[in-house]
C-alpha cells in the first residue's frame, strides 16, 4: 500500500481465500492465500442499478417571472394549498 494513504475498508471473499483492503487514494489492493489455484467468485452476476428518478425542476422562491401553472403538478401529492378544513376558516383580527 502506498504510505501517503490510509486503509479505509477491506472485504473477504466468500471462499476465504482473497482479501481486499480499499485505501484512501481510490486504489484497492487484493491479497491471496494461492494465487494459482483459487476461486475469486465462481457465481457473478450483473449489477443491477435502481432506476433513475425524475427529478422536478427547481424554482427560486424570489422568481416572480415563472408562472405557476408551468410548475409540474405530481398526481397524489398534496399541494400545498391543501390546507387542512380548520385551516380554512374565515377569521376576523
Amino acid at each position: 500500500m502506498n504510505s501517503s494513504s490510509s486503509p479505509l475498508c477491506f472485504d473477504v471473499s466468500a471462499s476465504c481465500q482473497y482479501l481486499s483492503v480499499g485505501d484512501g487514494s481510490g486504489e484497492i489492493h487484493l491479497f491471496s492465500s494461492n494465487a494459482t489455484s483459487s476461486t475469486f467468485n465462481s457465481f457473478s452476476r450483473e449489477t443491477e442499478f435502481a432506476d433513475p428518478v425524475d427529478s422536478i425542476p427547481s424554482v427560486a422562491i424570489d422568481d416572480m417571472d415563472t408562472p405557476l401553472p408551468q410548475l409540474p403538478y405530481v398526481p397524489g401529492m398534496s399541494l400545498a394549498s391543501d390546507w387542512p378544513e380548520r385551516f380554512c376558516k374565515q377569521a376576523y383580527r
